[in-house]
């Protein structure tokens, strides 16, 4: 806090102040303005030293060569230069004494005792300051006008005085008193005595206000001030003046001190030491404080080891070239760039023009010239590393000029830029590629920042809806607008929680509103970008057009879940529906539903006469009559192959299930335009109806074949409804099959035959060989039951040319003529070893191959009609006859049969049993008959059961009958007891 106070007496014209008469030397004090401080109370100043200065000859408050300060402490008058006079005003002993304390580094002290002063001691008090060496001391009981102006103008002098003294500083006498007011340190001696034991024997007065002035250093031992030495430091100091000592050599060393702030401190000591007579040893030295000049050398040495570190990673070296002495410095970096390990080599120019390419170094000196004439340029030019890898350089220099204008020194900085180069070429790389990819990938692109909320879209992304970009840039509210109304949510979800982290990437599927009103399906694929609070504040990416992959999604779809040939469900929809259905019926108990299964009987022929075309279209005619039996709430599948299944719910009662399977049967057994022809086809269906906690659809499904299955061994044509004995017959006929696997191995396969008679005569001519079962516990199995097992796991093949082994060699065993028949299956005749089997067969039993009559089904030779013809004229080459089996149910074309060497054709027992005289078979026959006459064949009527049937036969002129009217399929011993009687008929 300070205050001043100015004015300018008339009678002061020129500012010379003379000392008073005080014994001491006269002297004059020349100065154009005088600064008085004063320290002490306010309004004692105010209300007493005022007027006294007003009273004051030449000296006063109002002339302008002098000027008052009013301070609250002594530290307020130590940091002006414009210090005169001090007057401590008022003040107690102490107060004076303090002042006193710290002459020497304040201006000259008048002290004015105030009041209290008077209990201390007037006389003794005075003579201690003036000891101290205050310029005055006034008791305030001698205080006057008078008085105090003459004390003024004593310390007035005394103040000239020591501005005439500093300015003799050359004197030899005062050098002592300018060092300890000028030298930047604490100024000391430190003595060795004879003893061993040093002691401080000066310390300047700067060691107190600098380190603390609580510490008393001169004649104190050296050994007291070791605890404010640095425990890290100590044992240097000690050992270093030990070794000066001892030497007799200079003292250096530096360390830290703590100070009154507890504060470290960084020091250095240097002193000269010299020895006394009396043996001790005296230090003369300079202590001087280097905490700044440490901090500023740290901060220069992190500052220069972080350029340094910048520099290598920038790989930015610097140099520096005196273009008249030659001298070149280079920095770290430079010589890393170099290739060199830092100071491996001396820089020179002609070092740098070595590593320089070849082909760069004319550009080079034409870049160097260019800087000396213009001040300054950069140059970028290829060097070769002391290694050989080559690198490119960025270089950027200026000269400095002399007082004539001619360079003097050449300096810059060099940049190793070959990784930047590279990195720029692959950026310039990528960014082209990425933008060929965009392009070729046909997408359109945007980039949406959130936090000025704008959008922009790249021109393909307009393009793909149909519409010219209206904007660079434009509101996010105007792309969701575009987006159909069932995607918003799931867009709007999936965007969020990628912009809120929960996702590492944002993709989403959703439909954009085209120019013409339609919608095109898009995938939008983007990334966000966050600031280093995780926040997202960008998000960009593409959108690319998927219409066509949905679309062929869609129809992967349908394909996976509905028939490619009929457009029906498919067994996975069926089954999913089904599904649906039973888990309805577990939550209400009143919802009623069934399954049908539906397998085209004979479908087989048809599709082997016809063709495979003819048999799809007989297919997907069949489920058009499937669907119009059935309600917009029943479900219609096909399964596969021939088989369907249908799903009906909300049913009243089975009754209603069995109106529904009538009405089926009915429109399938209308006839089929198929191909030019007229084809019938019948259905067996299975019934399942839920029944009690339905838990699982496949065993619906499987229910409802099972009574299929059931229908067909019903004789075809109809349905049957599921009960639990119907699986339990299915668990029977697994088990069967698993059994007949091992029947060849076990022998368990026996042949039964059937006499087979010439018509003309009654007698028999030959026999047909059946096979049967004999299982071990289950008995004699009909071959019903066995024969389509054999047929759907191949075990017909081999069981198929075991009978016909086994037939011959029974007729061989008879010998007596017969013919046999046998029959070769579909699967047989497929065999690329068919006739080497047959073949065998007859080498084996010695049979008469003339004697064998093989059966081959209509639909057999319909499968392959070339291949078949191959394979007939081969067999009948070998002699064997040749039989049609089944003829008549099949769909050949009458135009095919000349072509096969068909000796005999065999009249299928469903014709033969119809006939009566007046039924429809009974044509159907005799034109079979007339056909085998034109064809020169043989005819053999399978099924004979009655002797109606064996007259209209011979009425019209069958050639061979067989059935149960004339014998049973016998065992061997059976048929020779038939042979003994001699039979005719």
């Amino acid at each position: 806090m300070e205050s001043s106070v100015s004015s300018s007496p008339s009678q002061l014209e020129s500012p010379q102040l003379l000392a008073p008469d005080l014994g001491l030397p006269h002297v004059e004090y020349q100065a154009s303005y005088c600064h008085v401080w004063v320290i002490g109370p306010d309004d004692s100043i105010q209300t007493d030293l005022f007027p006294l200065l007003e009273e004051c000859e030449h000296i006063s408050p109002c002339d302008s060569h002098f000027e008052l300060h009013i301070v609250e402490n002594l530290a307020d008058v130590c940091i002006h230069e414009n210090r005169d006079v001090l007057l401590v005003w008022n003040a107690t002993k102490n107060e004076a004494v303090e002042a006193v304390r710290h002459s020497k580094v304040l201006p000259p002290i008048v002290v004015v005792l105030g009041q209290a002063a008077k209990e201390e001691g007037i006389i003794q008090t005075k003579r201690h300051i003036w000891g101290a060496g205050a310029s005055d001391c006034l008791a305030w009981d001698e205080l006057s006008a008078p008085t105090l102006e003459r004390a003024i103008r004593l310390a007035l002098a005394q103040f000239s005085e020591r501005i005439q003294i500093a300015s003799r500083s050359h004197e030899v006498q005062n050098l002592g008193a300018s060092i300890l007011a000028n030298v930047p340190g604490v100024i000391f001696r430190v003595v060795r005595e004879a003893n061993g034991a040093f002691h401080f024997d000066f310390v300047s007065e700067l060691a107190n206000i600098v380190w603390g002035e609580e510490y008393a250093w001169s004649d104190s031992p050296v050994a007291q001030h070791l605890a404010r030495i640095h425990p890290e430091d100590r044992s240097a100091l000690i050992h270093s003046l030990k070794r000066s000592a001892r030497d007799i050599t200079l003292w250096d060393w530096s360390g830290r001190l703590l100070d009154t702030e507890k504060e470290w401190r960084w020091v250095r000591s240097a002193a000269q030491p010299r020895k006394r007579d009396d043996g001790a040893i005296v230090w003369d030295g300079l202590v001087t404080d280097e905490t700044t000049v440490r901090r500023w050398q740290d901060e220069l040495e992190r500052s220069q080891r972080a350029l340094q570190k910048a520099q290598d990673l920038a790989q930015l070296g610097s140099f520096d070239w005196d273009m008249v002495s030659g001298h070149v410095q280079w920095s770290d970096t430079m010589f890393r760039i170099y290739g060199y390990e830092p100071k491996a080599v001396v820089p020179t120019i002609a070092l740098i023009f070595n590593h320089i390419h070849p082909d760069d170094i004319g550009y080079v000196k034409g870049a160097i010239e260019r800087v000396r004439q213009n001040g300054r340029d950069s140059m970028r030019f290829r060097i070769r590393q002391r290694g050989g890898h080559e690198r490119v350089l960025q270089s950027n220099a200026y000269v400095e000029l002399d007082e004539h204008g001619m360079p003097v020194r050449f300096l810059g900085a060099t940049q190793d830029v070959t990784d930047t180069l590279v990195a720029q070429q692959a950026l310039r790389d990528s960014e082209e590629r990425y933008a060929l990819a965009a392009r070729g990938s046909n997408d359109g692109l945007w980039d949406w920042n959130l936090v000025s909320n704008m959008l922009y879209l790249s021109p393909r992304w307009f393009d793909m809806i149909g519409i010219s970009p209206y904007a660079e840039e434009g509101d996010p509210n105007e792309w969701l607008a575009r987006v159909h109304p069932d995607d918003v949510p799931a867009l709007e979800t999936i965007l969020e929680a990628h912009l809120n982290g929960t996702s590492a990437h944002f993709e989403c599927e959703y439909r954009l509103k085209q120019k013409g009103g339609g919608w095109k399906w898009m995938l939008g694929r983007g990334l966000a970008v966050r600031d280093e609070n995780g926040q997202a504040t960008r998000i960009a990416g593409s959108q690319t057009d998927i219409s066509e992959r949905k679309h062929v999604e869609s129809q992967l779809e349908h394909s996976a879940f509905y028939d490619s040939l009929t457009g029906l469900p498919n067994r996975a929809l069926f089954l999913d529906r089904l599904e649906t259905a039973i888990a309805r019926a577990a939550r209400d108990e009143e919802h009623s539903f069934a399954v049908l299964f539906l397998d085209l009987d004979r479908f087989k022929n048809i599709n082997d006469s016809l063709g495979h075309l003819a048999g799809d279209t007989l297919l997907i005619e069949a489920g058009h009559r499937f669907e119009d039996c059935l309600r917009p709430s029943d479900t219609v599948a096909r399964l596969g192959g021939d088989e369907f299944a249908i799903l009906l719910e909300g049913l009243a009662d089975n009754s209603a299930i069995d109106a529904i399977a009538t009405r089926i049967r009915g429109e399938l057994e209308r006839p089929f335009a198929v191909d030019g022809h007229e084809v019938f086809i019948t259905v067996s269906i299975g019934v399942a109806p839920a029944q009690g906690k339905q838990t699982r659809a496949v065993d619906l499904l499987r229910n409802a074949d099972t009574a299929m299955y059931r229908a067909k061994g019903l004789g075809r044509a109809r349905h049957a409804t599921f009960d639990t004995s119907m699986h339990q017959r299915a668990v029977r006929m697994l088990e069967l099959e698993s059994e007949l696997w091992r029947a060849l191995e076990r022998k368990e396969l026996r042949l039964h035959f059937q006499p087979i008679i010439e018509l003309t005569t009654g007698q028999i001519s030959g026999f047909e060989a059946l096979v049967r079962w004999q299982h071990p516990q289950r008995g004699l199995v009909p071959p019903n039951d066995f024969i389509p097992i054999a047929e759907e796991t191949g075990l017909i093949v081999p069981i198929g040319w075991w009978v016909l082994e086994e037939a011959c060699r029974q007729a061989m065993h008879w010998n007596k003529g017969y013919t046999m028949s046998v029959n070769l299956s579909s699967q047989q005749f497929s065999q690329g070893d068919c006739l080497e089997r047959v073949r065998d067969a007859l080498e084996k039993t010695k049979f008469d191959p003339h004697r064998l009559k093989l059966e081959i089904t209509e639909t057999v030779l319909m499968q392959n009609t070339e291949s078949a013809s191959v394979m007939l004229h081969e067999l009948k080459e070998m002699g064997i006859t040749l039989a049609m089996d089944d003829f008549g149910t099949g769909y050949s074309s009458l135009s095919y049969l000349h072509r096969f060497p068909l000796d005999v054709l065999k009249i299928d027992r469903s014709f033969v049993a119809q006939m009566n005289g007046t039924s429809e078979s009974d044509p159907l026959v005799n034109t079979i008959l007339d056909l085998a006459r034109s064809l020169n064949v043989t005819v053999v009527a399978e099924g004979v059961e009655s002797e109606e049937q064996l007259r209209l036969l011979r009425g019209m002129g069958c050639h061979f009958a067989q059935g149960f009217f004339f014998a049973r399929p016998l065992d061997p011993p059976h048929i020779e007891k038939l042979l003994g009687h001699s039979p005719r008929w």
